[in-house]
């Protein structure tokens, strides 16, 4: 029988520089009481983001002439030059994979990685004035992340491309709440709205694209969709087109 000063000292793994390692808590440890175990009841508030996530999509967007949009992790980072000072927008629960900006509502949409339970990758969609988060897009075929998106140029349409079996590209209308000639009001409104069906969705290939852009021509609007084909060496554009009013088309590839 082992007495106090012999009995076994508990200890943790942990991956240390990628390898497992046993960590020994400090001789003098004591064990935590059952207050201590609950959680505090104040919040961290994020006061600077520091860094910059170079491999999203669309990482960086100027919305005026003194502020620029990017993502930092799972915050999208509103960055004032004059004077120099941020907004947050903290509506993801994992890492921001690609970001858009609408000049035609003064809206971001921004889209993240599959958090994995079941809900899987979504996109928000929020006003960077005041980072309100005003809706959330969530397509059932979107798997694994959303790599790319892109607005229509009148902002009536968006555009979310996903890595999934079929690479999907999906288009969203009437997203918007509150949306009048005037802007995009939240005033009475409970928000976030919430969408899961979107109006068009097209397979795009067995290659998953890495980027995306859209004509400037409202009148004969197409996406352009960028992937590195079958061998991974080049680039091959392949586009597609809104026919019939919401209805996609793929037309062809270069």
């Amino acid at each position: 029988r082992l007495g106090p000063a012999m009995a076994p000292v508990k200890s943790t793994r942990a991956l240390l520089g990628q390898r497992p390692t046993v960590l020994l808590p400090p001789s003098n440890y004591v064990e935590p009481s059952e207050e201590d175990l609950q959680a505090p009841s104040s919040q961290l508030q994020l006061d600077w983001a520091y860094g910059y996530n170079g491999r999203a999509v669309g990482a960086v967007h100027w919305i005026s002439d003194e502020e620029f949009v990017f993502s930092v992790a799972a915050v999208a980072v509103v960055q004032c030059l004059h004077p120099a000072r941020q907004r947050f927008f903290v509506g993801h629960s994992q890492r921001i994979t690609c970001l858009s900006y609408c000049s035609a509502w003064k809206l971001c949409a921004s889209g993240q990685i599959d958090p994995k339970g079941g809900q899987g990758p979504f996109i928000c969609l929020w006003r960077p004035a005041d980072c309100i988060l005003l809706t959330v897009l969530v397509c059932p075929l979107h798997e694994d992340q959303i790599t790319s998106l892109c607005f229509s140029p009148d902002g009536n349409q968006l555009f979310s491309l996903a890595r999934d079996s079929a690479n999907t590209l999906a288009m969203w209308e009437s997203f918007l709440p509150g949306k009048t000639s005037c802007g995009i009001t939240s005033a009475g409104m409970e928000l976030p709205h919430v969408y899961r069906t979107p109006v068009a969705k097209v397979a795009t290939g067995k290659v998953g694209g890495f980027g995306m852009v859209g004509s400037k021509d409202a009148a004969n609007f197409q996406v352009a969709i960028f992937d590195a084909g079958k061998t991974g060496i080049g680039l091959l554009l392949k586009f597609v087109h809104v026919v019939n009013g919401p209805e996609l088309q793929g037309r062809s590839a270069i």
